[in-house]
């Protein structure tokens, strides 16, 4: 087994045993090493109190949400790629390095509900079926994942960054204790009053104060990001050769693709579908 192989065994093994703890335990443990989880499970050098995170479950808005931010950050005049996007607004999973060279006001993408450990989190949420129907089709074409919609939604890879409950859990928690502390962006809102909708999340970080939200909207549709991202070298597209953004949207057409099946199997879950009324989604 490869170096890499070996690695990528711990950081799931850390993943798996931090994700299903319940949170207080997880920092408890965490600190007998003298570090968050969140640290733990990236080795992320330091939590600065100017940091920002951007979390969500997978597929459901976290780099369009980036793509807006860095417009925010750049002005109009220019249009982000993807590279761009990944400075200014790294990943925790693929640029850990850059991070822990950063000095003050980093932006962070998490796909992990560890809430718990950010100074200040925006959050973005969307329907878990339109999520998962979105984020099958990305498994296919990253992951080569063979299976059908009904197989995949009953695997472990939708809860590979713990599941949609969890992530509404931390982010239902997060918002009772410590409200001024994080900024909840619904991703239906940015669909379809965009405007109205960033104009909160600036209000609240401080970031783009001036800047034409009309304009941003141009810069961050689905063909405008579509183009930006042709010539980056993602990895998406490297393992597909299609852009990253391809699948934005795909998900509101949820009904095509969820069975009565699945959806009565969902429902079993009444903690889940609690959550859902109270965001309103069903």
């Amino acid at each position: 087994m490869s170096k890499d192989n070996r690695q990528t065994i711990r950081q799931r093994i850390r993943r798996a045993f931090f994700l299903h703890l319940p949170q207080p335990a997880a920092r408890s443990i965490a600190r007998l090493g003298k570090k968050t989880p969140l640290q733990m499970l990236h080795k992320l050098g330091r939590i600065l109190p100017d940091d920002i995170y951007i979390a969500s479950y997978p597929r459901s808005g976290n780099t369009w949400t980036r793509f807006i931010i860095a417009t925010l950050i750049l002005g109009t005049d220019t249009t982000p790629d993807s590279g761009m996007v990944s400075q200014i607004a790294p990943d925790i999973y693929r640029s850990i390095d850059l991070i822990n060279r950063l000095d003050s006001r980093r932006i962070i993408k998490i796909h992990e509900p560890v809430l718990n450990d950010c100074p200040r989190i925006i959050y973005v949420h969307r329907d878990c079926r339109e999520s998962l129907v979105s984020y099958w089709h990305f498994s296919k074409r990253h992951d080569n994942y063979p299976g059908t919609f009904s197989q995949f939604i009953r695997s472990r890879m939708p809860r590979a960054h713990g599941s949609w409950k969890q992530h509404m859990q931390a982010m239902n928690r997060r918002a009772t204790l410590d409200p001024s502390t994080i900024h909840i962006v619904r991703y239906a809102d940015l669909c379809l009053h965009f405007v109205e909708t960033v104009s909160r999340l600036v209000e609240w970080s401080g970031i783009g104060m001036g800047v034409d939200l009309h304009e941003v909207e141009k810069r961050t549709s689905l063909e405008s990001m579509a183009n930006s991202d042709k010539n980056s070298a993602t990895p998406f597209r490297v393992a597909s050769g299609e852009s990253f953004f391809v699948d934005r949207g795909k998900g509101c057409d949820w009904r095509h693709y969820w069975s009565d099946k699945d959806l009565e199997w969902l429902a079993r879950d009444q903690e889940l579908v609690a959550i859902m009324n109270q965001l309103g989604y069903v």
